[in-house]
């Protein structure tokens, strides 16, 4: 009897174990959000002691209620926390091509939902407001695809996340939602 509730017990806790886990990404990105929100209204300070990112932009899509804060990067961790502005693109707002990426079951869940038309406002830390219309979107391969903008004739924002939206395994497809200035 001793040795079955021992194994019970023993269940119990890895079953504990493994439900923190699964619970730490969901929980990092309201968390994250939450932190990068007082940053953000601070004027773009760090969200937390030793944070390697800052946010930069508030997004918001009136119609789906979405408004994220953007970080300054679009790194693999960084993400858990918000979406983030990839590498050797602008900052969104700003002339020329932001892409902003994220993850699909938290933060870029949305994209699934836009539609052609739709209005993305961009709010810098400074309270400069830029509006999008969204444009139109595809599946691309991540490892052979990239914008084709540009960036002296035109300011465009691209909004990426991982394809399939309700996929369990990391592939190089991306869904590219595809936004210009008004």
């Amino acid at each position: 009897m001793r040795f079955a509730w021992a194994i019970a017990v023993g269940f119990l806790i890895l079953g504990l174990i493994v439900g923190a886990f699964s619970l730490s990404h969901p929980v990092k990105a309201v968390l994250g959000q939450w932190l990068l929100e007082r940053a953000f209204a601070a004027g773009g300070t760090d969200p937390w002691s030793g944070a390697d990112m800052r946010p930069v932009a508030r997004l918001s899509i009136e119609r789906l209620k979405v408004a994220l804060i953007v970080m300054d990067r679009a790194s693999g961790k960084g993400m858990a926390w918000g979406p983030g502005v990839v590498a050797g693109t602008d900052l969104p707002g700003r002339p020329g091509l932001s892409v902003i990426a994220g993850h699909r079951d938290s933060h870029m869940a949305f994209l699934g939902k836009v539609r052609t038309g739709d209005v993305v406002k961009i709010t810098g830390v400074n309270g400069q407001e830029t509006k999008y219309r969204v444009y139109g979107a595809m599946v691309v391969d991540s490892s052979r695809w990239s914008p084709h903008v540009d960036r002296e004739a035109q300011s465009a924002l691209y909004m990426l996340t991982c394809w399939p939206l309700d996929g369990q395994k990391t592939t190089r497809q991306r869904l590219a939602v595809m936004a210009e200035i008004i």
